[in-house]
């Protein structure tokens, strides 16, 4: 018995993933999947193939639930789009990766993840140790926090410089400077990046800026 989890929102590619793997490796190895919809700290220790969504920034930045993984468990990271850079600073949690393209065909997939799975475990491939106290894994500053933290708000940076008393310049000049550490290009995917990110822990509402601001 193998365990999977698969972290995915489009219920409709989870359910055909789910069912081609499950054919394929009875097929290919004779080893029965079981599928769980939760990972944490309690299950992810069980895991021997971890399905995860990835989006721009996710791929250099910390998911510290990861250290706890089996060894030799396989991750594997869905992308639409571009496929993700492959980053030397990548997290040690991310190093043994499978990065596959969400749009690609249904059999590429599963041979991919049948392929990386033997890989992993007959021990052909680098096992990389993960551990967050050890690892370079791309982090925020206070002050790019703040901000960031505001954005996700919908403040703007003339109103962002005026809650932190700084230049709205400094403001934007943060913003590039964070999205150049995920490898964010557009506005649209740092805000995205940001809501799925960062904690909210301000008790400043847009609606009171603007109404302070008489906006």
């Amino acid at each position: 018995m193998m365990n999977v989890t698969i972290q995915e929102v489009d219920n409709f590619f989870k359910r055909g993933l789910a069912e081609a793997l499950s054919l394929a490796f009875e097929a290919k190895y004779d080893r029965t999947l079981r599928f769980y919809d939760e990972m944490d700290i309690d299950t992810i220790g069980f895991m021997d193939i971890i399905i995860l969504e990835v989006w721009p920034g996710d791929n250099v930045q910390c998911h510290s639930l990861l250290q706890y993984r089996k060894k030799r468990s396989l991750i594997v990271g869905f992308y639409e789009g571009d496929a993700p850079l492959l980053q030397p600073r990548a997290p040690l949690c991310l190093k043994n990766m499978l990065y596959l393209n969400k749009r690609s065909p249904m059999n590429k997939i599963r041979n991919e993840i049948l392929f990386a799975w033997n890989e992993n475990v007959t021990g052909n491939c680098e096992w990389v140790v993960p551990n967050c106290k050890t690892c370079s894994h791309v982090m925020l500053s206070k002050q790019q926090q703040k901000i960031a933290l505001f954005t996700i708000k919908g403040f703007n940076n003339r109103q962002i410089a005026g809650l932190m008393n700084i230049n709205a310049k400094t403001v934007s000049a943060h913003k590039h400077c964070i999205m150049e550490k995920f490898n964010i290009d557009n506005n649209a995917d740092l805000v995205h990046f940001l809501r799925r990110n960062i904690i909210d822990t301000t008790n400043v509402s847009h609606d009171a800026m603007g109404h302070h601001s008489g906006e």
